[in-house]
């Protein structure tokens, strides 16, 4: 059964009854051949699995704090400016809290955003004695650490824990606590320039739109100057989940969070929990060495931070455009040359900037699209990635669109179409349906 006619059959029973439908999923996992099927034994066994993502992508690689720190210095000027947190008072906890988007998923506690929104004008005093009080010692509380995970499933073998995505749900309170600091953080970072411009995730005003634009702009311009650009799109895997605390905290003592701040985010990324939620039964508990919270309203933010200084390591040699985890690169070429040694030479320092700050690029799903005008002839050649050929390809998709070789987005229109067609049609028996 597709998305659309799983989506119909759902819609239809909602409407026809009232509700939406029970959420609960008959779990069943083949762990080494022994099937296991009891729901606290499921939660177990995908605690163990997503606590051990991270580990196991990154077990090949050569990361290193200090290295990534000396990349980090020595082409980012050092921010001096010392950051520090306003006292928050409940009004700010309430505007806070007003800007979450409302859920009713209760977190590990049993409190939601929609619960919370009932009581807020009570607690938020209390609230505001308690986050001043963390950010006077340098604390992030315990309690406010532990995540209930959800696992969804995506496609293939429901019995593979592969083929499910974990969904965190973080305390409520933790939610407006971060959204605090990440007003005041994002001042500072504003204030001071400390964002690289060629960075369009997560940052205000600036969307996958701006990025397409921006890529799109740079394959104008080589062609505009008789060049090929090539493009190499970059998978890094689990991105979010590999960042190395240590060298997270060294890069924030580099753009002028330290002291009592850069101790209270150090306690945030540590001895974090994770709890799988199964049909209501949950795992142990198993602790997170590394990456940034899944679900949370700081994480994206501080992972923009860590990969800050790549478009600095590489803007002498080529264009750029990032947009969270997504790394594209742009080199503009003389047309049809038969090697591209100094593309090789480039992408070889890019992969050490990766394999040094523990991001691991997917060379298998990494993309490279040879961008050339409708009447040039191609050079069957490819460049170099981690010791093995990149062959070209004809199209690809970047941040939602299906981007080709000659920008003429046949492939996306077409794609665009068969969705709405798709949407329309069970639109369309819904209304015969329900009439």
């Amino acid at each position: 059964m597709d998305a659309t006619t799983n989506f119909f059959f759902r819609s239809y029973d909602a409407c026809e009854s009232g509700r939406v439908a029970d959420r609960s999923f008959d779990f069943k996992l083949n762990i080494n051949d022994n099937f296991v099927t009891s729901d606290r034994e499921v939660a177990s066994e995908f605690e163990k699995f997503f606590t051990d993502i991270p580990l196991s992508t990154t077990r090949s690689l050569h990361s290193s704090p200090g290295i990534a720190e000396f990349l980090l210095k020595e082409n980012v000027k050092e921010c001096n400016v010392i950051f520090t947190f306003k006292p928050v008072n409940p009004k700010d906890i309430i505007v806070a809290f007003r800007s979450l988007e409302v859920k009713k998923s209760a977190d590990l506690w049993g409190l939601s955003v929609k619960v919370v929104s009932s009581i807020i004008d009570v607690v938020a005093p209390h609230l505001a004695t308690i986050f001043n009080g963390c950010i006077e010692h340098g604390v992030f509380p315990d309690l406010m650490k532990h995540s209930k995970v959800i696992p969804i499933f995506k496609s293939g073998s429901t019995l593979d824990p592969n083929n499910f995505r974990p969904i965190s749900v973080l305390p409520t309170f933790s939610k407006i606590f971060e959204k605090i600091i990440l007003g005041q953080m994002l001042s500072h970072f504003n204030a001071h320039n400390l964002l690289h411009k060629k960075q369009f995730g997560f940052t205000k005003g600036r969307s996958t739109a701006d990025a397409s634009v921006e890529l799109i702009k740079n394959v104008f311009e080589a062609w505009e100057r008789s060049q090929d650009a090539l493009g190499i799109f970059c998978d890094l895997s689990k991105a979010f989940d590999c960042v190395h605390h240590e060298t997270l905290i060294r890069k924030l003592h580099h753009y002028g969070i330290r002291n009592k701040v850069l101790s209270l985010l150090n306690s945030y990324l540590s001895n974090r929990i994770q709890r799988v939620d199964v049909n209501g039964k949950r795992s142990p508990g198993a602790p997170l060495h590394m990456g940034v919270p899944q679900g949370s309203i700081l994480g994206p933010f501080l992972f923009l931070i860590y990969i800050n200084d790549l478009p600095f390591f590489v803007q002498d040699r080529h264009e750029i455009v990032l947009f969270a985890d997504d790394t594209s690169l742009i080199f503009k070429v003389k047309r049809n040359l038969p090697m591209y040694d100094d593309v090789n030479d480039a992408l070889s320092k890019v992969v050490y900037w990766f394999d040094s700050n523990n991001l691991l690029l997917n060379n298998k799903k990494t993309k490279l699209i040879k961008f050339t005008t409708p009447n040039v002839k191609l050079v069957d050649n490819g460049v170099e990635l981690g010791g093995e050929m990149l062959k070209a390809v004809k199209s690809t998709k970047f941040l939602g669109i299906i981007i080709d070789s000659k920008l003429q987005w046949d492939l996306h229109i077409e794609g665009l179409a068969n969705r709405l067609s798709s949407a329309a049609f069970a639109v369309k028996k819904l209304d015969c349906l329900l009439t």
